[in-house]
């Protein structure tokens, strides 16, 4: 929503910013929404790149005329891609791609690649497929100088070796720019999903960041899937009698943490041994992650136990039922988990 806010408002980035400027980690609510009531609309396409473009959720958000250049490197979520938009992409090497085949661009997004800056990863540590991604966006910054940037990534992206490569690119080049961690429950999701967001510009100022608003219930946004999504059980691991993440949650039951007297839903896994990736019904979701092994359910009170299926995960996200999202089960928990 804040890269959206901003790719309509950057028609009046006609300042050229004195000098680079960063801005610290802010909250994300401390400007109002700015009125754009009468403001013209793009009389040609907007041309934007996206550089580790998974499905293109961002794109689902996106409004107006657009040519788009997506890379993505992932050879089943290209077909997803191609499935969904109708399209015939095909998997490139993002790290190997022209730095300056964005010089034509109005808009230039990019989600590196970090997996192992993501809390799913107790160990995390940078390797160099996470060095790559994160030069080659630096040098498309360099190279290309697209009008608007945004980045977004999970929020310990920020303090990792391939961020500052970028962060140095857009204070050499001059750029406005500012950090920002959104959380999708504070902006009307039914998913509580935190993302680092770098939003840059060559010209002018930032545009004010969208209002927050509560986020929506869980079980509301999907109850009416839950009857007919598949049976499931909490498989434990061989030698342990019992499911880890079951473990956990009974044991915040007992805590008067959670209750079977509500529906809860998991995400199936958890970065601490002791804290289940659990939700009651009444409030957000927990995050959901990319990884097969890791899988969501839904404990009902009478002692029902559903899969999460890959239409509920796109609602959880706010991606609308009329929007394709993949039909097998693991390709679309990794695309959804990934966007």
């Amino acid at each position: 929503q804040a890269a959206r806010n901003m790719f309509h408002r950057s028609s009046l980035f006609n300042r050229r910013a004195d000098t680079s400027s960063r801005v610290e980690q802010v909250p994300g609510d401390q400007a109002p929404m700015a009125d754009i009531e009468g403001e013209e609309a793009p009389r040609k396409p907007i041309r934007i790149t996206k550089d580790f473009a998974g499905i293109d959720t961002i794109g689902m958000a996106l409004e107006g005329e657009m040519e788009t250049d997506n890379r993505e490197f992932d050879p089943e979520i290209v077909d997803s891609y191609n499935t969904l938009h109708d399209e015939s992409m095909t998997p490139r090497d993002v790290t190997r791609e022209d730095p300056k085949a964005a010089k034509d661009s109005d808009y230039y997004h990019a989600s590196p690649v970090c997996k192992n800056c993501s809390k799913a990863k107790v160990r995390r540590s940078i390797d160099e497929l996470d060095l790559a991604s994160g030069k080659q966006v630096a040098e498309t910054i360099r190279q290309s100088r697209p009008p608007v940037v945004t980045i977004e990534n999970v929020p310990a992206y920020q303090d990792t070796i391939p961020f500052k490569m970028i962060a140095d690119a857009l204070d050499e080049g001059g750029y406005t720019w500012d950090i920002v961690v959104h959380d999708a429950a504070d902006y009307g999701a039914a998913q509580t999903r935190k993302r680092m967001m770098v939003r840059a510009v060559l010209k002018g100022e930032l545009p004010p960041l969208p209002k927050k608003q509560e986020g929506k219930d869980w079980y509301e946004t999907i109850e009416d899937l839950i009857d007919e999504a598949p049976d499931s059980k909490f498989v434990s691991k061989s030698g342990k009698k019992k499911n880890d993440e079951l473990q956990r949650i009974e044991n915040y039951v007992a805590k008067g943490k959670l209750t079977f007297d509500k529906p809860i839903l998991t995400m199936g896994g958890s970065a601490s041994k002791g804290v289940p990736y659990a939700a009651n019904a009444g409030q957000p979701s927990p995050t959901l992650l990319s990884s097969p092994n890791q899988v969501p359910r839904i404990i009902m009170p009478d002692g029902r136990v559903k899969r999460v299926t890959p239409r509920m995960m796109a609602r959880l996200m706010g991606i609308a039922d009329n929007v394709k999202i993949p039909e097998v089960w693991k390709t679309a928990k990794k695309a959804l988990g990934n966007g």
